[in-house]
Order: C-alpha cells, then sequence, then structure tokens
C-alpha cells in the first residue's frame, strides 16, 4: 500500500511534458562508474519515462558507501 503513492507519482512524471527529478531505482549503465547494477538514485523522468540518471556529487564517505552497497548487488544482464 506505501509504494502506491509512490508509483502514482512517477506514473505522473513520465506522462508530463515537464520532467520531474525523483528517486527511482535504474540499472546503471555507467553511472556512477557502475554498469548493471539497480539501485536507487536521482533521476529526470519526463513524457516517456527515463530521460537521464542524475549523478550527485558525493561526500568521500557516501562514495565509499555507495560503491560497497553496488558492489554487493547482483549484476544484471
Amino acid at each position: 500500500v506505501a509504494l502506491a503513492p509512490g508509483a502514482v507519482t512517477v506514473l505522473r512524471a513520465s506522462l508530463s511534458a515537464r520532467p520531474s527529478v525523483l528517486p527511482v531505482t535504474v540499472c546503471l549503465q555507467g553511472e556512477y562508474g557502475h554498469r548493471g547494477v539497480a539501485v536507487a538514485v536521482p533521476a529526470r523522468i519526463g513524457n516517456g519515462g527515463l530521460q537521464a540518471v542524475l549523478e550527485a556529487a558525493l561526500e568521500p564517505v557516501d562514495r565509499v558507501a555507495f560503491d560497497n552497497a553496488a558492489a554487493r548487488r547482483p549484476a544484471w544482464g
């Protein structure tokens, strides 16, 4: 039930002509130095769906934590 409002927000953004920046889970394709790993990151969602993954600047300690978390995820494709 708690996922429904988030799903509606993403759906509305994907149908809108005006893009929104939302935290969504995507399969990275080289962003943040990772490929084939699904993680939640900020992304621009607009007409037609995912437009771009936005690479946020991370503090060194946060970057290490992100890389460690990504390394624990199974690779896709």
